[in-house]
């Protein structure tokens, strides 16, 4: 029998939040636009149905794993360290501000598509690391006001700082949504934050509340859309596509072969490379080379050349997309197509199986209310903060890379986040 605490709990409901977001949509999408995913993806002719097949025995899975193994957890006890711990984090996010300005003067929104960051300065290269730190400090705070514990001033001055040093360092349409969130977690009063964020049992289905939602969703959903196109075309152009009518259609079906890059992975994987062990071994040296490639970048005594990127992201860019002759571009695989990026099936199921199960248990171990408690806004912003750990995994494996620090920061700090309201870093 699945267990029930397991399946209501914030940390399943947010994963099945993303496998729906990732998968369902897309699924009729590809039937419906067929010829726009041929003329943008390879694999287009394997049924969708295997995708949905996959999808169910990956969900299956979890929760027999997770009643199959035992739930060990450890604290460490750090309440000597913790004023020292609260000085380094303030040093952190005040070195992230002024050197938010300093990325500001010399590049722009286009950064990500212009110039590559072991071509940039050390301040450059520590700032963007530094992105991940605040990022999950955002986080910390934002599953601090679920809990509904009191922020500290303190943190609401970090808060600012963050909010301050991210907007003038977005350069990709999935970093804009912390702004709005931070925006909310800074200068929404309690009472309206409680509103957005914890269920209510309303009377009418049309409240101030669903509006406020929809409005919220419909800004982040229309600015993310529009950086999109604007960090790749242009200000001027995008404002164009954005404001003739004759180009609307061929913008919403480009938007959706776009958040179809997942889905396509899968499939295509699936079908095609399923035990493929070139392939995998592959994605594994390139990622050892990008790792000496970063390491010469910090340490200027070690010197090594990376002719051509190898990642699994700039792999998974070559295979599933039909034309994919730009030098630097990648493409996520998302969590399930990671497992064809890892040898020897079952085994690679597993590990996929097991670290998701690790995402879950750590979010559960945030968010000490229950899952009914909270808005699906709530839950959905919780999956935007976790949402860079099921991108590509095997990314992690870079070691000097964004992800290993948040994913890092995800696992420690919930060792001595204690469940109870009043944790041990209620002074950071």
């Amino acid at each position: 029998m699945p267990n029930k605490n397991f399946i209501h709990s914030v940390g399943f409901i947010v994963v099945m939040y993303y496998l729906f977001f990732t998968y369902i949509p897309q699924f009729f999408f590809h039937q419906l636009f067929y010829e726009k995913y041929l003329q943008t993806y390879n694999g287009v002719e394997y049924s969708p149905w295997s995708v949905l097949f996959f999808l169910l025995f990956f969900i299956i899975g979890l929760v027999v794993l997770n009643n199959v193994l035992p739930k060990v957890r450890f604290y460490l006890n750090i309440k000597k360290f913790v004023n020292y711990i609260t000085i380094l984090n303030c040093f952190i996010i005040v070195f992230f501000f002024f050197s938010s300005f300093y990325f500001m003067s010399k590049y722009g929104v286009d950064f990500r598509h212009q110039h590559r960051l072991n071509e940039t300065g050390i301040i450059i290269k520590l700032l963007w690391f530094l992105k991940m730190y605040v990022y999950f400090y955002a986080f910390f705070i934002f599953t601090k006001i679920l809990n509904k514990e009191n922020i500290r001033k303190l943190s609401k001055i970090n808060l600012f700082l963050i909010l301050i040093g991210w907007f003038i360092t977005v350069t990709s349409s999935l970093q804009l949504p912390l702004v709005f969130i931070l925006f909310i977690m800074l200068f929404l009063s309690k009472n309206y934050q409680n509103k957005l964020l914890f269920r209510r049992h309303q009377k009418n289905f049309i409240s101030i509340k669903s509006i406020t939602f929809s409005i919220i969703i419909i800004l982040i959903v229309f600015s993310m859309l529009f950086l999109g196109y604007s960090n790749k075309i242009g200000f001027a152009k995008t404002v164009d596509l954005f404001t003739d009518s004759s180009k609307i259609g061929n913008v919403i079906s480009h938007i959706i072969t776009r958040v179809s890059s997942s889905y396509m992975s899968l499939l295509l994987l699936m079908n095609e490379h399923f035990y493929d062990f070139n392939l995998q071994m592959g994605s594994y040296s390139g990622h050892f080379e990008t790792f000496l490639s970063r390491l010469s970048s910090f340490l200027p005594i070690f010197d090594y050349h990376l002719n051509d990127i190898g990642t699994v992201s700039r792999t998974n860019f070559l295979l599933t997309n039909v034309d994919n002759y730009l030098p630097i571009s990648g493409s996520s695989p998302g969590l399930l197509a990671t497992v064809f990026y890892i040898p020897f099936f079952p085994i690679n199921l597993l590990f996929v199986l097991l670290y998701t199960l690790l995402i879950i248990r750590t979010i559960n171990v945030y968010i000490v209310i229950s899952s009914s408690s909270l808005s699906i806004f709530a839950k959905l912003i919780i999956l935007y903060f976790v949402f860079v750990l099921f991108e590509s995994p095997l990314s992690l494996l870079i070691i000097i890379e964004p992800i290993t620090i948040f994913f890092s920061l995800f696992l420690f700090v919930s060792y001595f986040n204690s469940r109870r309201l009043n944790t041990t870093l209620d002074k950071i």
